[in-house]
């Protein structure tokens, strides 16, 4: 019984990964793999199966990418399917507005959740 839910709880992690990579992301899997340093992209034909999927290292890297292209990596959606709260004071791309997005990853969860309720 364990086996099957593990099962579907990787297919849901997968699910909402690709649904972030090909949504927000805006890289082509080999992109994105290259950026992640993998050889190739075959990572993500298990991962969209749902056999398989990142280790931690690579996901802190996929945050570091993000930032860098001023994109929000919401890793506690990824892997639970709950939104964090600092998510939702960012559009989906803040690529034209690099200051503020750092500004805003420096801001601690109680002014966070100030600003999300003046918003």
């Amino acid at each position: 019984m364990r086996s099957i839910r593990s099962r579907k709880n990787l297919s849901a992690i997968c699910s909402r990964f690709c649904e972030f990579v090909e949504r927000d992301l805006n890289l082509s899997y080999s992109e994105l793999a290259r950026k992640l340093g993998y050889a190739n992209a075959s990572i993500f034909t298990r991962v969209k199966r749902g056999e398989g999927f990142l280790d931690i290292e690579r996901l802190d890297t996929l945050v570091a990418i993000g930032r860098e292209m001023g994109i929000v990596v919401d890793l506690q959606w990824i892997l639970t399917g709950k939104h964090s709260s600092s998510v939702h004071l960012y559009p989906k791309k803040l690529s034209k507005w690099p200051k503020l997005a750092k500004f805003v990853d420096r801001l601690d969860e109680e002014t966070l959740d100030r600003l999300e309720q003046t918003l």
